[in-house]
């Protein structure tokens, strides 16, 4: 969402501290990209206001470089793979 909304949209970090000693239950929904497709910004969230902050990229390429830990200390792996410097 954030590449698709140029970054309007904040995504934060998530991670879960448990304090106490309970079963927790989690549900995750995930929506990947079919096998091949280009990721890039919806076109009316770029504009003058708001420059393209990511380049256009194949999700496959994308997750490759995530996976082989490519991001480095970069808290979001998509900002240091595709990130437009300004």
């Amino acid at each position: 969402m954030q590449v698709w909304l140029n970054g309007r949209l904040h995504v934060p970090l998530h991670r879960v501290v448990m304090r106490e000693n309970k079963t927790r239950f989690t549900l995750a929904l995930f929506e990947l990209p079919k096998h091949g497709n280009t990721l890039k910004a919806i076109e009316k969230m770029v504009d003058d206001e708001h420059p393209l902050l990511f380049n256009p990229f194949k999700y496959d390429d994308f997750i490759k470089f995530h996976i082989s830990g490519g991001q480095g200390i970069e808290n979001y792996a998509v900002k240091a793979y595709c990130g437009v410097s300004h």
